[in-house]
């Protein structure tokens, strides 16, 4: 539990000091599907209030933009496997390109694709360990 937690706070450092990358949103995205139905609101709460502190933006800006994005992940997973990583990649594209509206940057869509990309072998490795092993016994 503690490496997970380390690492969202290393991803958060470094979009803030030097990745142009989204890595926040996902950060965020591990946290929706790990923890499902329990405290993604306030996960997606506290990420966004850290980030608003470390990039010296309005405070909650961030928090609200992150609470819509696990409010619509979190309705998607209830009706189909949001670890699928077609969905993944679609979403963090999306995702990833709105937020850059709402937050004034450029718009990337390059970084969106790339950010996408990386949620989408998480997911593709995700989905490759959730499968059952097979084991064929010789008779």
């Amino acid at each position: 539990m503690l490496i997970p937690i380390f690492l969202t706070v290393m991803a958060v450092f470094a979009q803030t000091l030097f990745v142009p990358l989204n890595l926040v949103l996902l950060a965020l995205l591990y946290w929706i599907i790990s923890l499902q139905e329990r405290y993604w609101p306030v996960v997606a709460f506290g990420l966004g209030l850290l980030f608003d502190l470390l990039i010296v933006q309005p405070l909650g800006l961030s928090a609200i933009v992150f609470l819509f994005i696990s409010f619509f992940c979190w309705l998607y997973s209830r009706k189909w496997r949001i670890n699928h990583p077609i969905f993944l990649f679609i979403f963090l594209f999306v995702c990833d390109l709105l937020s850059r509206v709402i937050w004034g940057l450029e718009l990337s869509v390059f970084q969106a694709g790339l950010v996408g990309l990386l949620a989408a072998i998480w997911g593709f490795r995700k989905q490759r360990s959730d499968e059952p092993v097979r084991v064929k016994l010789r008779t």
